[in-house]
């Protein structure tokens, strides 16, 4: 009824389908290189943010969030006063300015966008 598997052979590296998932860590594809930046509570930028990993908000940014290829996440604690461009964007904070995914918006019950939102879907 139950089998057990065969144990790996030195040297041999299990497959990302069998590593286990760290113990209070959830599973989140990304995009690009793997990566997942975190601008954090405390931290201000003023001006344009680009690059190629996959970001999340939780502090405030006043200008422009350019990430085309990559998924943007404003967390409940992130204000954003900036057009933002992504690959999939997910909104739980507070948005003033223009949202433009090339797949899909998430807002969340706690979003408070104010702009455009233009997205092959939109998730409510």
């Amino acid at each position: 009824m139950w089998k057990k598997d065969d144990p790996l052979a030195p040297g041999q590296n299990p497959s990302p389908s069998q590593s286990p998932t760290p113990p209070g860590q959830t599973h989140r594809p990304t995009g690009g290189s793997g990566e997942r930046a975190t601008i954090g509570r405390s931290i201000t930028i003023k001006g344009e943010v680009s690059g190629d990993e996959d970001l999340l908000i939780q502090g405030r940014i006043d200008g422009s969030v350019e990430l085309k290829q990559q998924s943007v996440t404003v967390g409940q604690e992130g204000r954003v006063n900036a057009n933002i461009s992504g690959r999939v964007i997910v909104v739980e904070g507070e948005v003033h300015g223009d949202l433009r995914a090339q797949e899909q918006i998430i807002l969340r019950s706690t979003a408070d966008v104010e702009g455009d939102i233009t997205a092959a879907r939109v998730v409510l």
